[in-house]
């Protein structure tokens, strides 16, 4: 799908208007059509998938029954693939490319690195947790705590919190 397209979907079905009940049905079928995710996807108010510099971005891949809370951003600049039944609770974000400013030439002028990136099925990502870019991967089943910064790959299983966020436990231990 147009890359133009898909974001003018976007926003015009993310917004409030169609949060009404019986319409927020409609709004997750023209996004989950939009974004050609898998079956049961649903966006919460002010959610947002896209990639903010590239008008083609990679390829990307979102699977079935991804819930995309209130104010999630998931930027798919770097390409994401995001397994089965993840969360992507209210207001976290999701980065894959970064800024270089190495030297003293306007901003604008240096270069952006993108950065692939993978949630495994059954992962949770916490209310204002911040996955940066250069994470590749997000474990089968990780739970990232709420206000949490994820700098490293998290493993299958493990739940992890703070800034940087650091393993805590790991699911199905008592």
């Amino acid at each position: 799908m147009n890359e133009l397209f898909r974001r003018g979907l976007f926003v015009l079905f993310a917004r409030a208007l169609f949060e009404v009940p019986g319409l927020d049905s409609i709004k997750n079928a023209v996004l989950t059509k939009a974004l050609d995710a898998g079956k049961g996807c649903s966006f919460g108010v002010g959610s947002m998938v896209g990639s903010p510099h590239n008008l083609s971005p990679p390829p990307w891949k979102i699977g079935a029954r991804v819930r995309f809370m209130i104010d999630s951003f998931v930027d798919i600049s770097g390409g994401v693939t995001i397994g089965d039944d993840v969360w992507i609770s209210r207001g976290a974000k999701v980065l894959t490319h970064t800024h270089q400013c190495s030297d003293v030439k306007p901003k604008r002028l240096q270069p952006t690195t993108f950065h692939p990136l993978t949630i495994g099925r059954d992962a949770w990502v916490g209310t204002g947790a911040m996955i940066m870019p250069g994470v590749s991967r997000i474990g089968e089943g990780a739970i990232i705590g709420a206000g949490s910064v994820v700098t490293r790959d998290v493993d299958d299983w493990a739940i992890v919190a703070g800034n940087p966020a650091k393993q805590i436990g790991v699911r199905g231990e008592k």
